[in-house]
């Protein structure tokens, strides 16, 4: 199994030593199967320390039962769980740390700063330039270094019809990019609220661990197929739950 732990530091080798008692299982060295998980940790605690945020991949047997594991179903046993684990001075879960294969290590954000750029603003297909993982070369759309620039069909668009943004037009077309659901609801949500506002979500966003780019140019805007599904997730940071 893949395995993730988020903090601000290379891990090659875990040490539960480092760790502290008053977690919320004990002592350990905290993993869990969701990426998203372990980049949110390490974003909050990378702007708590003002470092790096670093994601360590590891690899596990599949075979739970050479381990120590504790399993429970029931949410109502979990405070019960914490306090034998915390009490027997144990982790939650107490696997052989030197059988962790390490994969690899990636960083999310550079030490002593967001990753965003508000001065980079929304590009004018209503892509966020100030999140772009191209703009640590790239100051904008309009600064004549996007790598799109020369496919991209709504910069020219825009500056034939003397607009600086898509959500200006009076058409709600569906040109180009704006055919695709993340530029065309960052467009509207900009249309409906304006453009401060949609920076200030994504600034507030990105600090509660909303990631723009991962892995390439999707993220976790990129997992919607509902466009006000997306413009709520963008205003709230939260997804809806079924």
């Amino acid at each position: 199994m893949i395995l993730f732990h988020g903090t601000t530091e290379i891990i090659e080798k875990p040490n539960v030593s480092f760790s502290k008692s008053y977690l919320d299982f004990g002592k350990g060295f905290y993993l869990t199967t969701y990426q998203k998980q372990a980049e949110k940790w390490a974003l909050r605690k990378a702007l708590r320390k003002q470092k790096s945020a670093i994601v360590n991949v590891y690899e596990l047997s599949d075979d739970l039962e050479k381990y120590n594991v504790l399993q429970f179903r029931h949410q109502c046993h979990l405070d019960k769980i914490k306090k034998e684990c915390k009490d027997k001075g144990t982790a939650f879960s107490k696997c052989h740390l030197e059988e962790l294969k390490t994969i690899r290590s990636y960083k999310l954000m550079e030490k002593g700063k967001d990753h965003m750029k508000r001065e980079l603003g929304i590009a004018r297909c209503g892509l966020a330039c100030c999140l772009c993982s191209e703009n640590a070369t790239c100051n904008g759309c309009d600064s004549g270094e996007c790598p799109d620039k020369d496919w991209c069909e709504n910069r020219p668009c825009s500056i034939s019809k003397k607009v600086e943004h898509c959500y200006e037009c009076n058409e709600k077309c569906r040109k180009g990019l704006l055919g695709k659901i993340k530029p065309y609801a960052f467009t509207e949500f900009a249309r409906r609220y304006g453009k401060d506002f949609l920076l200030d979500c994504l600034e507030r966003n990105e600090k509660n661990g909303v990631i723009y780019h991962r892995d390439g140019i999707n993220g976790d805007y990129d997992e919607f197929d509902d466009i006000e599904t997306l413009i709520e997730f963008i205003r709230t940071g939260s997804k809806l739950e079924n």
